[in-house]
C-alpha cells in the first residue's frame, strides 16, 4: 500500500495558498480551491498525484482512504487496492 501525505502551504510573496502531495519522491502541487474547502482540496491533490504515478484511474477515487494524522494541515491518505 502507497501513502500520499498532503500538507497546506500558506501564501508566500505572489503565490496563493496551495496544497503539496508527496509519495515515492515525487510531489505535485494545486492551488487551494476555496469553493470546495479544505478536506476536498486536499482530496483532489492526492487523486492528482495519484493519477500522474499511475496509482489510480479515473474510476479509482473511492481506493483512496483517509487515514489520520495528528500533525497540523498535514492529511495522509492511503492507496488501496
Amino acid at each position: 500500500m502507497t501513502k500520499i501525505t498532503v500538507r497546506y502551504q500558506g501564501p508566500r510573496g505572489f503565490r496563493g495558498s496551495r496544497y503539496i502531495a508527496t509519495t515515492q519522491g515525487r510531489q505535485l502541487s494545486k492551488p487551494y480551491d476555496y469553493a470546495q474547502g479544505a478536506s476536498a482540496s486536499a482530496l483532489a491533490t492526492a487523486v492528482a498525484l495519484g493519477r500522474k504515478l499511475g496509482l489510480l484511474d479515473d474510476s479509482d477515487k473511492t481506493k483512496l482512504v483517509e487515514i489520520a494524522d495528528p500533525r497540523q494541515n498535514t492529511y495522509v491518505f492511503e492507496v488501496r487496492s
